[in-house]
């Protein structure tokens, strides 16, 4: 019985030896291996999404106020794209891998209500919901759902332009207590939310932005008209 443990023992760790470096290794190469494809998708993603924002109408061209008070030429209505379950889903997807450790979800009544409550599905992690004005009835809170000081919190919304509303966002769950640092949104119309938002400590990541859109669907920002490059 003595001659056979030790080397029954040496056997069972010679073989957990054996097979640990190349499974590590395995899983390095794997993970290596996925990311060329994982990439193609990320832009497959990009296009489709595009594509799905023109045909539900969230674009439209025309002469707009927005609610920075800026003129433009066109309108980029996400809620007409999120309120369709294939389109949220695909939003959700999409975001899901920029999140990076942070405990909690926030988005602002109305844009970002759905987009966000569908990204905590995909991704498992809780979130709260933002009240644009104070209650004036109940518990008076700004921020709705549950939340504890300190926790890290990725703001979540539909379209940036100059980014007042996600300044604000981010103003109301730093007055609780919380910590943002990063925010996601669905389409950046590239008119100064990236710069304020940095300059409040907050990086924004956005799913696409207006230039690449209008250049995937061959259009002239300025009216909607096909693009002459």
């Amino acid at each position: 019985m003595t001659e056979e443990a030790e080397p029954n023992h040496l056997t069972r760790r010679n073989h957990l030896t054996e097979e640990a470096e190349p499974n590590h290794l395995t899983r390095r190469n794997h993970l290596t291996e996925e990311t060329e494809p994982n990439h193609l998708a990320r832009q497959n993603h990009l296009t489709e999404l595009t594509h799905l924002l023109r045909a539900s109408g969230a674009v439209k061209f025309g002469d707009f106020t927005l609610t920075s008070g800026r003129k433009s030429t066109y309108y980029v209505d996400v809620k007409n794209a999120s309120t369709r379950p294939h389109i949220l889903a695909l939003m959700a997807r999409m975001m899901a891998p920029h999140i990076s450790g942070e405990d909690l979800l926030a988005g602002m009544e109305l844009g970002a209500v759905p987009i966000v409550a569908a990204l905590a599905l995909e991704s498992g992690i809780p979130y709260v919901i933002i009240r644009k004005g104070e209650r004036g009835h109940g518990t008076g809170r700004r921020i709705e759902g549950a939340c504890t000081p300190g926790q890290r919190v990725l703001l979540v919304e539909d379209v940036a332009t100059t980014g007042g509303s996600m300044l604000r966002s981010a103003e109301i769950l730093r007055g609780a207590g919380l910590v943002v640092h990063r925010a996601l949104v669905v389409v950046d119309r590239e008119e100064g939310a990236a710069g304020a938002l940095l300059a409040s400590g907050i990086e924004l990541i956005p799913l696409v932005r207006i230039g690449q859109m209008m250049g995937t669907m061959g259009l002239n920002p300025e009216n909607g008209a096909p693009s002459s490059d």
